[in-house]
């Protein structure tokens, strides 16, 4: 059996899952563990189960103890800050880097932890991927009406992701204010009469410093609802994405044919293979 570990936000639980379903379609024997969320209380927990309605096949406590029972260590955790360049697979664990390495697809006994956010794992299911993530139907009266509005403009969505990045030298400054002026920029060259729509978890930050005039600026999807912000991003045409797991599915889900601007580096590591993290058709700058 192959455990596939999830933990972090709902971005990185779909990557997790979508590695899970990858090799399912592999023939694999597959399980994940969720006990990460024990002992983290971070976002809005595991919801990738409640957001999709997705039932996830657990591993016995016995394969669990056998493959996982070193995954809370001091070492363990070490392992997964520092090694970022390459990936490591012992006897019974797998460590993901940053890349893409299919070889495990080649296991048959493993607990592979990681993030996995690179499309090239889940490629030839793309299809049946998009079908699971399907979202609950909006009911929503904002969410309805910005919906409609999505449908008839030119709509971009535009995510900023502050807050929580500010204090994470791996990922913060990347995405600043000179990104999303060359990226609206670039929309306005490309896309006539473009209507857009903010995400962040700062409001105030991109109202004072995007260049998006009569903007709609998401500011009512909270806490348990926050999945909705990601369900109206892949509602618009074109999008600006953040070095994010959220705005990443936000704009592959939305399979639009628009114009899809992401960053060239996702991290602040010139080793960590990051340039295939967009899909080949993304324009990165």
């Amino acid at each position: 059996m192959i455990i596939v570990r999830m933990m972090g936000g709902l971005g990185n639980q779909m990557f997790q899952y979508a590695l899970y379903r990858a090799l399912f379609a592999h023939g694999k024997e597959v399980a994940v563990d969720t006990s990460w969320f024990d002992f983290h209380d971070v976002h809005n927990g595991l919801e990738i189960h409640t957001v999709f309605g997705l039932s996830l096949a657990m591993p016995s406590l016995d394969k669990l103890k056998a493959l996982g029972e070193d995954m809370s260590s001091i070492f363990w955790r070490a392992i997964h800050k520092y090694i970022r360049h390459k990936p490591t697979f012992y006897a019974k664990y797998g460590v993901e880097a940053v890349g893409y390495f299919p070889e495990v697809f080649n296991f048959d006994e493993k607990y592979l932890s990681g993030y996995w956010q690179n499309e090239r794992y889940f490629r030839g299911i793309a299809d049946e991927l998009r079908s699971f993530y399907s979202f609950p139907v909006l009911i929503e009266e904002k969410n309805v009406r910005a919906a409609e509005e999505m449908a008839r403009a030119e709509s971009v969505s535009v995510h900023v992701r502050l807050g929580d990045y500010q204090n994470e030298p791996l990922l913060q400054g990347i995405c600043d204010e000179g990104y999303y002026a060359r990226a609206i920029a670039r929309v306005k060259e490309e896309v006539e009469h473009p209507r857009f729509f903010v995400f962040s978890n700062d409001l105030a930050w991109c109202r004072a410093y995007l260049d998006v005039e009569d903007a709609v600026f998401v500011d009512w999807n909270q806490a348990e609802k926050s999945y909705r912000d990601m369900q109206l991003m892949s509602l618009c045409k074109h999008h600006i994405v953040a070095n994010s797991s959220f705005s990443w599915w936000g704009a592959w889900l939305a399979h639009s044919g628009g114009l899809t601007i992401a960053p060239k580096s996702w991290m602040n590591d010139v080793s960590c293979k990051t340039e295939d993290m967009s899909p080949a058709d993304w324009v990165t700058i």
